[in-house]
C-alpha cells in the first residue's frame, strides 16, 4: 500500500518538477539575455555607436544558454544567412516584420532550434529580446 501511495505521489510530483525546471531555465535565460544586452550597450557606447560584430568581441562567444546552446546575436546590417549558424537565415520576425530595429539576441530555447519566423513551431520556445529590448521572454508569449 505504501508503494502505491509513493508511486501516486511521484506521478503527481514529476510533471510539476519538470514545469518548474523549465520556468527556472527560462528566467535564467532572460536574465542572461539582459546581461548580454547591457554588455552590447556598453560596447556600443565605448566604440562610437558601433555594435560588436559577434559575442566574441565581448568575451561572451562561448556563453551558452541553460540548455547548452550558444546564444544567437545578430548585429544590425550583418549579412544573412549567418555564417556561424545555418538556422539563422534572416532577422527574427513576424510576417516579415523584424521584431527589433537594433539587433537580434535570443536563446533557441529547450529544443535548441530556431527559425527567423517567430510563429514557426521551432521558434515558439525561444527566449527572445524584441522591441529594442523593451520585452524579453518566451516567444510564444510575445504579443506585437
Amino acid at each position: 500500500m505504501v508503494c502505491i501511495i509513493l508511486a501516486a505521489l511521484a506521478i503527481m510530483i514529476f510533471p510539476a518538477y519538470a514545469q518548474i525546471k523549465i520556468k527556472v531555465q527560462n528566467v535564467r535565460a532572460m536574465e542572461e539575455i539582459r546581461s548580454i544586452e547591457k554588455s552590447i550597450s556598453a560596447y556600443t557606447l565605448d566604440h562610437a555607436g558601433t555594435y560588436p560584430t559577434d559575442l566574441q568581441a565581448l568575451n561572451l562567444g562561448t556563453m551558452k544558454d541553460p540548455w547548452g546552446t550558444l546564444y544567437v546575436y545578430h548585429p544590425p546590417l550583418a549579412p544573412y544567412p549567418d555564417p556561424n549558424d545555418a538556422e539563422v537565415t534572416g532577422p527574427f520576425n513576424i510576417a516579415g516584420k523584424s521584431l527589433s530595429d537594433d539587433f537580434d539576441l535570443y536563446s533557441k530555447g529547450p529544443d535548441g532550434h530556431t527559425s527567423p519566423d517567430a510563429t514557426d513551431l521551432v521558434s515558439l520556445d525561444n527566449i527572445v529580446r524584441v522591441s529594442e529590448g523593451g520585452w524579453v521572454g518566451v516567444a510564444s508569449d510575445f504579443v506585437p
